[in-house]
């Protein structure tokens, strides 16, 4: 059964330029970055596998870590096509000591997600 009734469904459109503009090179991924789908398939999968769930049955394993690499490495690996099909240069590993040059300024609010979500100023060291 549906979470939604039949007669209440309806398509959402989102504009490709809804979470960006063009002053920032970075906010060219924007649509990726911040994709409904994306998100709430990220949300959806730490609810599922979460680290307090109990592994049950009879010789079973714990895969959870194995299973949390794999998820997030994939969505790297598309973050990184993505940025490739964009013409931008690949990501560089995090370094905490080191600034991050590029500010960040999510899109969901409040109103729109039901959450508070930070920001991250430019030049923002991480420790």
């Amino acid at each position: 059964q549906a979470a939604v009734p039949l007669q209440d469904r309806m398509v959402i459109e989102i504009p490709r330029a809804f979470t960006s503009n063009s002053s920032n090179r970075e906010a060219v991924l924007a649509y990726f970055r911040e994709d409904i789908g994306i998100n709430t398939h990220h949300w959806h999968w730490h609810l599922i596998y979460t680290d307090r769930a109990p592994v049950t049955g009879p010789g079973s394993r714990d895969r959870k870590g194995e299973l949390f690499y794999h998820m997030h490495h994939s969505i790297i690996a598309r973050y990184e096509a993505e940025r490739i099909c964009n013409g931008m240069e690949l990501t560089v590993p995090l370094d905490l000591n080191q600034r991050v040059e590029e500010g960040y300024f999510p899109k969901l609010t409040e109103a729109n997600s039901g959450r508070i979500w930070g920001g991250r100023q430019e030049g923002t060291r991480m420790m």
